[in-house]
């Protein structure tokens, strides 16, 4: 009876320690989707002589050569909002 007892601590310190990893990824998870959605939301990503801002993963976005200004910032610079990446925005 004792080895199933000792057994069944053991078990519960490794399922302990597994919900306390799964915690820190699921939070830190949540902080990069906060981070994601207040860059797509706030920043306009911007590929020179091209007239559109775009979000990070856009297909259309040049990650070699981009300037980052707030979307306030480039619309009033005259860029848009790329038909791809900001498709939601663009139909309204």
């Amino acid at each position: 009876m004792d080895e199933i007892v000792r057994k069944v601590k053991n078990m519960l310190y490794v399922l302990g320690g597994m919900l306390i990893v799964l915690g820190m990824i699921l939070w830190n998870q949540y902080g990069v989707a906060k981070k994601a959605d207040f860059t797509d939301n706030h920043i306009a990503l911007i590929v020179p002589q091209t007239p559109y801002y775009h979000t990070y993963d856009c297909v259309e976005f040049d990650r070699s050569h981009f300037i980052a200004y707030n979307i306030k910032s480039a619309e009033n610079r005259g860029y848009r909002p790329c038909p791809i990446c900001h498709i939601t925005e663009t139909m309204n």
